[in-house]
């Protein structure tokens, strides 16, 4: 009930320096969203990528060896500069 009583409070976000070079699972498909339809609705999701990407794990984890939900990215990480993926 605290929520209810403190209703008008506005609550911001931390800056914390140390989250801030954090490896983020959407940032390397920017721009690479898909329509899924589910029981009607449709829902924009982005594609994200899993785990051996980062970790240039091979085969990767994820399913059919894919390296993103979707299966644009087929390859792990490439070091930067320049990017991108094998």
């Amino acid at each position: 009930m605290l929520w209810k009583q403190e209703s008008f409070v506005v609550l911001r976000p931390l800056q914390i320096e140390f989250f801030r070079n954090l490896l983020e699972n959407g940032d390397a498909l920017s721009g690479t969203n898909r329509t899924l339809t589910v029981f009607g609705y449709n829902y924009h999701v982005q594609e994200l990528v899993f785990v051996g990407w980062f970790y240039h794990l091979n085969p990767s984890l994820g399913i059919n060896n894919w390296y993103s939900n979707f299966g644009t990215f087929r390859g792990f990480a490439r070091p930067c500069p320049p990017g991108g993926t094998n």
